[in-house]
């Protein structure tokens, strides 16, 4: 898998220095809203709790 890897950036380098865009290319800025929602971590706790006491109960 290692050799599979330095392979492919082997070619990328080999690429980009063989054939070099004219400018470079801008990424696209996305507008999502990706701010956590105020309760996602009592939500997550409470998951938590659920798995642990299955685990208690259950082992």
């Amino acid at each position: 898998m290692g050799l599979i890897f330095l392979t492919l950036a082997a070619y990328m380098v080999l690429a980009t220095k063989l054939q070099p865009l004219s400018q470079p290319r801008e990424m696209p800025v996305s507008r999502v809203d990706v701010t956590p929602h105020p309760r996602q971590y009592l939500l997550g706790g409470i998951v938590i709790a659920i798995t642990v006491a299955l685990y208690v109960v259950f082992w």
